[in-house]
């Protein structure tokens, strides 16, 4: 069973990684534009960090849309309009550490 806490903190990772990913790709994007200079060793570490992070995050990712309210048992995010990175339920309005 899934708890709200465990759900926020899945939506805390998947953000960290989403930080991640943008960080690494504007280093791509000032590299290619020639602001400084991405030595080919660095470059190839970071695009196989770039690669692995977007792999977890978006799995990360697909879990949050599909975690399920442990109180409601709805969908926690929303399931036509997910609010991605919601404290609280967007059906029942439950948050972690609720207790009625």
């Amino acid at each position: 069973m899934t708890t709200i806490k465990q759900i926020r903190m899945t939506q805390i990772a998947s953000l960290i990684g989403l930080a991640i990913i943008i960080i690494i790709g504007l280093t791509f994007v000032g590299a290619i534009l020639g602001l400084y200079h991405l030595p080919t060793e660095k470059g190839n570490f970071l695009g196989e960090i770039f690669l692995v992070d977007s792999l977890i995050t978006g799995s990360l990712l697909l879990i949050v849309r599909r975690a399920r309210c442990p109180v409601c048992k709805n969908v926690f995010v929303g399931k036509t309009e997910p609010r991605w990175f919601s404290k609280t339920c967007k059906n029942c309005g439950r948050r972690s550490g609720d207790t009625h």
